[in-house]
């Protein structure tokens, strides 16, 4: 997307006293285009954008060992994309 092949998704389990605060950190990320708050067992949901892999290995060392309070993050790399915002994407 825009120069930007690698995605990821990520999803933190952070203490509702550091809530705002961490919000506030990755939403000031270059890399993140999309972070919201959630019900359920995690309560951050943010999708982010790298040109490499490598790119995407800092930006998770960079932005979640800053946050204080996490209690748990999953990522996981988007391998393929079928429809993005609103409109499929061509093979």
């Amino acid at each position: 997307m825009l120069g930007y092949p690698v995605e990821s998704r990520f999803q933190l389990r952070v203490e509702h006293v550091h809530l705002d605060a961490a919000l506030c950190h990755l939403a000031g990320d270059p890399s993140v285009r999309h972070l919201v708050v959630t019900t359920g067992k995690d309560n951050v949901l943010g999708y982010s954008s790298h040109t490499t892999t490598a790119d995407l290995h800092d930006f998770h060392a960079r932005a979640f060992s800053a946050l204080e309070g996490v209690r748990e993050v999953q990522t996981a790399l988007l391998i393929r994309t079928y429809k993005r915002a609103g409109h499929l994407v061509p093979r």
